[in-house]
């Protein structure tokens, strides 16, 4: 059918097109690489350094944290294109200040209602056998809630092709997470792994308000 409209498709390799498209998309893949990467690190440290009981404790609670930042990514992948079209100071302040209020308010909601109902959530979802992770839970709220605000603020970043900035921002996120992850781990287990994560977010947050 498009051939018949439009005629045939020709495969052509353009060397500056792809040069372009790969060294804007890199700094976005590695972000997403890093990200990756230190969400799952704690895991990885405490079943080396500490029990699997410990382990499955903390990858419970983290289950959950993540199911609980599902929402982000949507409100993302609904703003994106409105804040990708603002060429204005005046436009892209006036969206942001939306979209961050919006998502901001959203997840202090959403969290702490998992934080307040951590014990319920754990019972119901894991039983009874993991009533260890409510704290647990309560910890990665609050890095959910730092998630929340990082995310609101890396959007609109993104958004306006600041993703280099942000992959330094999170790369210090990530050398955060590795340091206080061997340093707390072996000695507090899975609740050093949760204070971690509140630093980790915390340290990305704070590069992504400097940028904006």
């Amino acid at each position: 059918y498009y051939i018949k409209l439009y005629g045939k498709i020709s495969f052509e390799y353009n060397y500056d097109f792809w040069k372009k498209l790969l060294t804007s998309s890199l700094p976005v893949a590695l972000t997403m690489f890093i990200t990756i990467l230190y969400n799952n690190l704690s895991m990885f440290l405490l079943g080396i350094m500490r029990t699997d009981h410990e382990n499955g404790i903390y990858f419970a609670a983290f289950r959950v944290m993540a199911f609980s930042l599902v929402p982000a990514g949507i409100l993302q992948s609904a703003f994106i294109p409105q804040l990708s079209r603002s060429l204005t100071l005046e436009d892209r302040q006036r969206f942001t200040e939306k979209y961050v209020m919006f998502t901001i308010l959203f997840g202090a909601i959403f969290t702490a209602g998992i934080f307040t109902f951590s014990d319920y959530i754990t019972g119901i979802s894991f039983g009874i056998d993991y009533r260890e992770s409510s704290f647990i839970l309560k910890l990665l709220m609050v890095t959910g809630l730092l998630a929340f605000i990082n995310v609101s603020y890396s959007a609109p970043l993104l958004a306006w092709n600041y993703e280099k900035k942000i992959f330094w921002a999170i790369v210090a996120g990530g050398l955060v997470d590795v340091v206080l992850n061997f340093l707390l781990i072996p000695q507090y287990g899975a609740m050093g792994a949760a204070v971690a994560a509140i630093c980790t977010e915390g340290t990305v947050l704070i590069g992504l308000s400097i940028i904006m």
